[in-house]
């Protein structure tokens, strides 16, 4: 007869894990301090043997925890944009450029763009004032 777990039973599992937590994390924590040297080259060598696999999760969870995007997000954004930056349309080094303030992903960005765009630090003004400065006629250039 199958293992049939009632809501009674669920719900205490999940106070007692709660009522736990800090005690478990705290024993997780030491344990991974005490044996960091072993964790760390057991991590450097499953990456080396696990190439693509490991590029496919570390994109996975840096674009989770920087941005909040999925894979599939950032891949509908992308093709959105054709695959290329959404400034000046090349198609190499891209990025997700956001709003440092609310972390509002704004577009994907070739490296140049979005160095450019954080140089003026995302202000329109300051851009605007740069056209501006672009289109001036130097006649001591001249």
């Amino acid at each position: 007869m199958p293992y049939k777990d009632s809501g009674k039973n669920r719900e205490a599992n999940r106070k007692s894990y709660e009522k736990h937590k800090a005690k478990r994390l705290l024993r997780t924590k030491e344990y991974y301090l005490k044996n960091r040297n072993k964790y760390l080259e057991w991590n450097k060598q499953w990456a080396e043997t696990h190439k693509d696999q490991h590029k496919k999760s570390s994109r996975k969870c840096n674009l989770k925890r920087d941005y909040d995007l999925t894979v599939a997000q950032y891949d509908f954004m992308l093709k959105s944009q054709d695959g290329k930056c959404a400034i000046c349309g090349v198609a190499v080094k891209l990025c997700v450029d956001h709003d440092h303030n609310d972390k509002f992903v704004r577009g994907i960005l070739c490296r140049r763009c979005n160095s450019g765009l954080g140089f003026f630090r995302d202000s329109t003004t300051y851009l605007a004032e740069a056209i501006r400065y672009l289109e001036k006629s130097y006649p001591w250039n001249r």
